[in-house]
């Protein structure tokens, strides 16, 4: 509402609306009153910018203050494999959900050939800090499930020593980015949510936050909805025998309709070392993954095509969830 008590004008809604989905997606302000400084660039009240924040709430399109770690801290990244029949169960997606380094999952079906008995065709991306939490993690799972293949996703560094202790980062204050990864709420002071249960001051929690963002622990804080738990569908050009290699990642990211390149290491139960990636499901998604195939020289090798299902239940890998809690895992 307005200060003369009238709603604001269409055209202003449609632009707060865009600016809270989108221009502070990133960048949220680590202030003691962050909605004073949306407000003053936005040009409107805090309760003015608050009140359409609770409306976006409640319409679903808004949900928390979500804080991103560095993929610095995401020292361990592994995709892991299970060999299921068809579509999941709710059992085990419930499990899975359990995990908390797992932000979703996808299933494949072969469209070009008949599934390869014992090759996993549901696969999750496993995100921990140390291999100790996630091996803990797959733990959970139990005796309910054969043990999962899992392959080291490239970019990761598990040996790397952490210098959380050293710049006192979020490892060495696991009670603050425990509590930073749940999301903070929608109101006026949001951190100060972060003080009283950690019994703390507003000052030094603020204060804590900004040195991780200036050391690099801390990537990212901004408003995010909820998670979107819609299926979505995906197709997949998986390569044998081609190790992967950034020349030819930038010159496969750069063909048409191409979204995704992985490269994986090679495993007797899956010799797919290269994945291809576009987004949907049709003849046209097919040709033109076969197109960018033949057009980085990779049409002879061996290979097959994928429809993919994914879903999606949560933003980020949760570094921090119940760590202490997992057996086998030291601190």
């Amino acid at each position: 509402m307005l200060a003369d008590g009238q709603p604001p004008e269409p055209a202003r809604c449609a632009g707060l609306r865009r600016a809270l989905l989108h221009d502070w997606a990133h960048g949220f302000p680590l202030q003691e009153s962050p909605f004073q400084v949306l407000a003053r660039q936005l040009g409107g009240s805090v309760r003015e910018v608050l009140g359409h924040c609770h409306v976006l709430s409640d319409a679903g399109a808004l949900d928390v203050i979500l804080v991103r770690w560095s993929p610095a801290l995401q020292r361990v990244r592994w995709r892991c494999g299970l060999s299921t029949v068809g579509r999941p169960g709710p059992e085990l997606l419930e499990a899975l959900e359990t995990l908390p380094g797992v932000t979703g999952c996808a299933w494949s079906e072969p469209e070009d050939a008949a599934p390869i008995v014992g090759q996993p065709n549901l696969w999750f991306d496993l995100v921990a800090r140390h291999p100790a939490e996630a091996s803990a993690q797959l733990a959970l799972f139990g005796d309910a499930y054969a043990a999962p293949l899992c392959l080291p996703l490239p970019d990761t560094a598990p040996n790397a020593s952490c210098r959380c202790e050293a710049n006192t980062g979020p490892c060495a204050d696991t009670e603050l980015a425990r509590l930073c990864e749940v999301g903070l709420p929608l109101c006026a002071r949001p951190f100060r949510s972060l003080s009283e249960a950690t019994h703390r001051s507003e000052r030094d929690v603020l204060g804590t936050l900004r040195r991780w963002q200036r050391d690099g622990h801390l990537h990212d804080i901004g408003l995010a909805g909820p998670p979107d738990r819609h299926e979505r569908l995906w197709t997949v050009a998986a390569v044998a025998d081609v190790a992967p290699d950034e020349v030819r990642r930038a010159a496969l990211l750069a063909r048409p309709g191409v979204a995704e390149v992985i490269g994986l290491p090679g495993d007797p139960r899956w010799p797919w070392r290269l994945l291809v990636c576009a987004a949907g499901a049709s003849p046209q998604t097919n040709a033109l993954l076969l197109g960018a195939l033949a057009a980085c020289g990779l049409d002879r090798q061996p290979r097959r095509l994928m429809s993919e299902h994914r879903l999606r239940w949560r933003h980020e890998p949760q570094l921090f969830a119940d760590c202490a809690d997992m057996p086998g895992v030291v601190m």
